[in-house]
């Protein structure tokens, strides 16, 4: 026999779960799927029938509607065949050891762009936009200029509470926005009297 590629060892076939084998081939499955068409039957009958009218109005009934529904049979008998099909083998020559460390550093870079470590969060950065209210650019920021104008606005010596001055200097001019902040918190705490 020639070496050629057509005589070379056929790869071997992994065999799918098919959804027979849990839906319809055990004998469970036949017994269930025998007796909903037989429920539904009776029950349908029943809207004729005034004698089993009072059996499909109460909750054991009820309980066997939820039983006997077909997609409830469906649900319960797929399961297995689900549970098999993902566990079922993969076709295909198995990963290498480059491929697998590839894999695992696009991941950790996924992760890493989703969750970043807590140095490079923006959330003390006033400057990067998504770092909410002290971006400097967001209008409600204490940082943002407007709002600290305002904040100047309150503290100038014709309307503002600190409207007293130190060695007849005001404590805040707003026309050069210099203010002496050391001499406004002293003139705000009570001094004691030296004996």
């Amino acid at each position: 026999m020639q070496n050629t590629p057509s005589s070379a060892i056929p790869e071997l076939e992994i065999p799918q779960p098919a959804a027979a084998d849990w839906l319809w081939r055990p004998w469970y499955a036949k017994l269930w799927w025998a007796a909903i068409p037989i429920y539904w039957t009776v029950a349908a009958a029943s809207l004729k029938n005034p004698a089993l009218r009072p059996f499909f109005e109460s909750a054991f009934a009820g309980y066997l509607t939820i039983l006997f529904f077909p997609l409830t049979a469906l649900l319960v008998l797929g399961f297995g065949f689900v549970r098999a099909w993902l566990d079922r083998p993969f076709a295909g020559d198995p990963l290498s050891d480059e491929e697998i460390e590839e894999l695992e550093r696009i991941k950790i870079e996924q992760e890493t762009l989703r969750y970043p470590p807590d140095h490079l969060r923006p959330v003390g950065d006033i400057y990067d936009p998504f770092s909410g209210t002290i971006y400097i650019g967001n209008p409600l920021s204490p940082n943002n200029g407007s709002r600290i104008q305002r904040f100047l606005s309150l503290l100038s010596p014709s309307n503002g509470p600190l409207a007293r001055s130190v060695e007849n200097r005001p404590l805040l001019k707003i026309d050069d926005c210099s203010y002496d902040v050391i001499g406004a918190v002293m003139s705000a705490v009570p001094r004691a009297e030296s004996a």
